[in-house]
């Protein structure tokens, strides 16, 4: 405010006031008051929108800009699960300032899908449990944002033993927001596992005394199975507490389950026959041989056999035989026997044909005659071979007995040349 003051000489003077107004009015900022935004389809986001911020003050002039001082700007694509705090500010002419804030926020609503394995159709997979052990593939699971959890909501759980038929099997997806989806299959199980079945082992027995067979009990295989209903029965063989005959005897059983399925067993029942045949020979033989041979023939009555069981080869070894010719000398006349099993017995006798029959000796000449040589009382004498000799069994020795043998000095007189075979 300017003043003039004027005198009468029109002289002037002047003086100023200055009238200062502030502005303490703060201007005013309106914000939302707050944003949710759901995320778009198949998206874990969203691109945020929100209306402006509108600012007005109570001093015209120049446009109040308005300020982002937090958080995100309108119109940004943020995830699932922000939340952020939005802050706006204006300043007037007046350097005066307002603030807003509001909350936003992005929210899930998809829910996830879930599809769930096929039906399966399985065999029960071990004797000891009426069932199987199942494992199916993972369910196919989508979400837009992810996935937090799958559950096995009813029915038994993946690798956990199905029981015989049908069971429903329901599985609940949970994605990261709490959002469910579930599905449903059916696991059928079939019974293909047949029944154990345990025969004793293999046994053998001896016979006992002079019996040709013997009885044996043993304990009549179970069946055993996971399920119920399994039954057991004799296809081959005698039975516990037969009467068992030498040889092999083969016990069969088969078990049948409730589902039908089969299962056998055998073992054996051997019975061996340890016990020797009986043989006996004749008593030992000695004789003469026959005239003008050199043995006989000879005959004796066949040994006799016997066993628990029954002869299977009778026969002789190392035997001339029963009226056979034998030589002097002595023979042993070996037999043996043997019976079903392979069990030998033998016996041996001894024929003994003695030479009875002296040789027979013949001297060529009986006297020989020769004049005494000159100037002495004697004379060296020879002659033909002295003698001939044979044998019913075969060749004879001659020897000279007494005397001085043919070609020697004889003295005059009489002399006898004795030979012997």
């Amino acid at each position: 405010e300017s003043y003039v003051a004027t005198d009468g000489a029109g002289l002037t003077a002047r003086c100023n006031i200055t009238v200062v107004v502030q502005d303490v009015e703060y201007p005013q900022i309106d914000c939302p008051n707050s944003v949710e935004q759901s995320a778009e389809p198949n998206l874990c986001s969203a691109v945020t929108s929100w209306r402006t911020v509108s600012v007005r003050d109570n001093c015209p002039g120049a446009g109040l800009p308005q300020r982002l001082d937090n958080g995100p700007a309108n119109h940004t694509r943020l995830p699932v699960g922000s939340n952020f705090s939005v802050a706006y500010s204006v300043v007037d002419a007046a350097n005066l300032t307002a603030w807003c804030r509001f909350p936003v926020a992005v929210v899930d609503e998809q829910a996830p899908t879930v599809v769930c394995p096929a039906n399966m159709s399985v065999n029960t997979s071990a004797a000891d449990v009426c069932g199987a052990v199942v494992w199916y593939a993972a369910p196919t699971v989508t979400d837009n944002c992810g996935v937090a959890s799958t559950v096995v909501s009813r029915g038994p759980g993946n690798g956990t033993v199905f029981g015989l038929g049908d069971t429903p099997v329901e599985l609940t997806v949970t994605d990261t927001s709490g959002l469910r989806a579930t599905c449903t299959f059916t696991v059928h199980v079939e019974d293909h596992t047949p029944p154990r079945l345990l025969c004793p082992s293999n046994r053998t027995l001896l016979l006992e005394g002079e019996a040709c067979s013997r009885p044996f009990s043993y304990t009549v295989p179970v069946a055993q199975d996971a399920c119920p209903g399994s039954s057991t029965v004799r296809t081959r063989g005698l039975g516990p507490g037969g009467e068992y005959s030498v040889g092999e005897t083969l016990e069969e059983y088969q078990a049948t389950d409730g589902s039908g399925n089969r299962a056998s067993c055998a073992f054996t029942v051997t019975v061996y026959d340890n016990t020797r045949p009986t043989l006996e020979c004749p008593a030992n033989r000695t004789v003469p041989s026959a005239a003008g041979v050199c043995g006989r023939n000879v005959t004796y009555p066949a040994p006799t056999a016997g066993d628990n069981c029954a002869v299977a080869v009778q026969g002789s070894s190392e035997a001339l035989g029963s009226g056979s010719f034998f030589r002097v000398g002595t023979h042993h006349e070996r037999y043996s026997v043997q019976d079903v099993q392979g069990n030998a017995a033998s016996c041996t006798l001894t024929v003994t044909v003695v030479d009875a029959e002296p040789p027979h000796i013949q001297c060529n000449v009986s006297t020989v005659w020769a004049d005494n040589a000159a100037g002495m009382c004697g004379a060296v004498v020879a002659y033909p071979a002295p003698a001939v000799a044979t044998d019913n069994c075969g060749t004879v020795q001659v020897a000279l007995g007494s005397g001085r043998g043919s070609g020697q000095m004889f003295g005059v007189g009489r002399q006898v040349e004795s030979y012997a075979a």
